[in-house]
């Protein structure tokens, strides 16, 4: 009977006081401590008073312990929402770390430069695939070394262990063996998606593109290579991203040398990740993590670190064949071999002014097997300390209108984008955005926008906007055979395309700020349109549009306003903000006449043009600009 009669009681006790409390907790906490009590609690005791005291006691040591949970989550989010910007609703707006959103201006920008990209791939003969932007996580596992930690797994989709691809180099190798392809040429522009730690003004993000090029085929050495990386020295000069040099090494190489100082083959990929910082890090710190995390032997470091440090060009070559202990090494030897070869090469393809010997380049990935190589910029890269992106910095209301509605409605005179202060953002007000800095902490001090726009910021200039490479790849002859038990040769390069974005965009706002202090206009083109269909009087909309209408099925790129009435200064003042080279004009002289006015923005000079002939001299006047 009192067994009943306690549990009874307990259960009441749960209903009044457990089940309230623990409603209100977010946390995985609950459900299983009251699984657990509701195990324990239908024991038999010797009173139902004990057992009624028993709960209580237990009840308020947990009621302490929710309550702290709750005061950790509840603190959690406090700090989360510190500094943060949220809108009325409560959301958090901002993306998530290590990725961005793009404006108008960015993807101007980025679009212009895929252009010019795709067509260096074109021309050398290659053709365009895409793969999924996720695979199967076998076909990713044990294809990137150290860096496979940094790879996103997906939840379990019905049966299938999925991760967003890492690179674009093995869903291609997948790709060629899934085909039986024997031979291809091919390039791909894609996302891919790694868990690095971001650092945005540098172009390391977490949501990234990659540019892929990749030959497939079992060809004479080192022919291919060498066109690869003639394909690097066309886009970088293209971009005119400034000075470069492409380092070269062999992986062979690399093997023989860690044999010749005494490293076990089985350290052999982990010596190789730590020389591969070494663009980074001082030796001493790579010796200190090749002995310490490693198990490298002290002595076996130090020899190592004899060769690695060394680079060059011939004279390096030359150095390294007359070294008889080193040639007598089988993988060395084979590796110099490639080298002599593409020395070779390289003079016939008119690059050799670009190619630096390296032998402190490793690339960590385990799938290279011969040739590796970076680009890496030699100019002097210290732009501005803070940089912001060029879609944080605020516009006239003209100019930032991005439909002809809004510049036919506004009454302030509109003006091109200049260099004035960033808008307070949820990175921060005029601060460098997310992770630009590494013991940044996001969320710095938050400005109104109001002031942040009447201040005139310079950012503060001197500390390198850098990069690292901008380009990289290497010969990967084994990877296509991990899949299909078939040999086919590869060898590809990737170009970095987030970091060519991060300079050219630190390059246009220093435009824009040299524009500012000259009191110039400096537009940066967001549209292609190349005319506006503008009237200076009123009730012409129906024209307007009927003259936009003919000039669209004639392939001609026009924008028209969507008032009926808009004024002719907001229209004029709009072409020049986003930079629209050519306006026609109407009127009910020109409607008399059968004929509209072709305007060149920029100089304002004017001809008359015969209504059938418009789209010509449209043609023709764009030719000249």
């Amino acid at each position: 009977m009192q067994v009943v009669r306690c549990r009874q009681l307990a259960r009441v006790v749960f209903s009044n006081n457990i089940t309230s409390t623990f409603c209100r907790t977010r946390t995985r906490y609950r459900d299983s401590w009251l699984g657990d009590q509701k195990r324990d609690i239908f024991v038999e005791s010797p009173t139902m008073e004990a057992t009624a005291l028993s709960i209580q006691e237990r009840l308020k040591a947990k009621q302490a312990e929710v309550a702290a949970l709750e005061k950790e989550l509840l603190d959690s989010t406090k700090k989360e929402r510190k500094d943060k910007k949220a809108d009325k609703s409560g959301y958090l707006l901002k993306t998530p770390k290590g990725t961005r959103d793009y404006g108008p201006k960015q993807m101007a920008i980025r679009k212009s430069v895929f252009k010019k990209i795709e067509a260096v791939f074109t021309n050398h003969g290659a053709v365009n695939i895409d793969t999924p932007t996720f695979e199967l996580k076998e076909i990713l596992t044990g294809k990137y070394g150290e860096d496979a930690k940094l790879i996103y797994d997906l939840a379990d989709q019905a049966g299938e262990l999925c991760s967003l691809r890492y690179d674009l180099t093995v869903p291609f190798a997948r790709y060629v063996a899934m085909t039986s392809l024997s031979k291809i040429k091919r390039y791909q522009i894609a996302k891919v998606y790694r868990r690095d730690k971001p650092r945005m003004t540098k172009g390391r993000y977490r949501e990234f593109y990659q540019c892929d090029f990749d030959i497939a085929g079992d060809y004479d050495p080192m022919i291919a290579d060498t066109e690869v990386l003639r394909i690097v020295y066309e886009i970088i000069s293209g971009l005119d991203l400034g000075e470069f040099v492409i380092k070269v090494n062999h992986r062979k190489i690399l093997d023989g040398i860690f044999e010749l100082c005494g490293v076990p083959k089985k350290l052999f990929r982990g010596a190789c990740a730590c020389v591969d910082k070494l663009d980074k890090l001082p030796w001493e710190d790579v010796r200190k993590e090749m002995v310490e995390e490693k198990g490298l032997k002290p002595e076996a470091a130090d020899k190592v670190g004899e060769y690695v440090l060394l680079k060059g060009g011939d004279d390096l070559l030359e150095k390294l064949k007359a070294n008889e202990k080193f040639i007598k090494n089988k993988s060395a030897r084979l590796g110099i071999q490639d080298m002599e070869l593409l020395f070779t090469y390289i003079k016939m393809f008119n690059i050799a002014d670009r190619i630096s010997f390296d032998l402190s380049l490793a690339r960590g990935l385990d799938y290279y097997t011969g040739l590796i190589y970076e680009c890496v910029l030699t100019d002097d890269m210290a732009l501005l300390d803070d940089v912001p992106f060029l879609d944080d910095l605020p516009e006239t209301p003209a100019a930032a209108a991005d439909a002809p509605a809004a510049a036919a409605t506004a009454d302030a005179p509109a003006a091109a984008a200049t260099a004035t202060a960033p808008e307070a953002s949820s990175e921060g007000a005029a601060a460098t955005p997310e992770s630009a800095v590494a013991d940044k902490k996001d969320g710095a001090a938050e400005e109104s926008g109001e002031a942040a726009a009447a201040v005139a910021a310079v950012p503060v200039e001197g500390v390198p906007v850098g990069v690292g490479s901008i380009a990289g790849g290497g010969r990967y002859d084994e990877l296509v055979g991990m899949y299909s038990g078939r040999k086919v040769p590869c060898v590809g390069v990737s170009i970095g395309i987030e970091r060519v974005f991060s300079i050219l965009e630190a390059r246009e706002y220093r435009k824009l700020k040299e524009a500012k202090a000259k009191g110039e206009q400096y537009v940066i083109k967001k549209r292609e349109t190349e005319v506006y269909v503008a009237s200076a009087e009123k009730n012409m909309a129906g024209h307007r549009i009927g003259l936009c209408t003919m000039l669209w099925d004639a392939g001609v790129k026009t924008e028209v306003s969507y008032n009926k009435n808009p004024k002719m200064l907001n229209q004029m003042q709009y072409c020049e903000a986003e930079g629209i080279p050519l306006a026609i004009i109407i009127g009910s002289r020109e409607l008399a006449n059968d004929e509209v006015s072709l305007r060149v923005v920029a100089t304002r000079e004017q001809v008359a043009v015969k209504k059938g002939d418009i789209v010509a001299a449209i043609r023709e006047q764009l030719a000249k600009l």
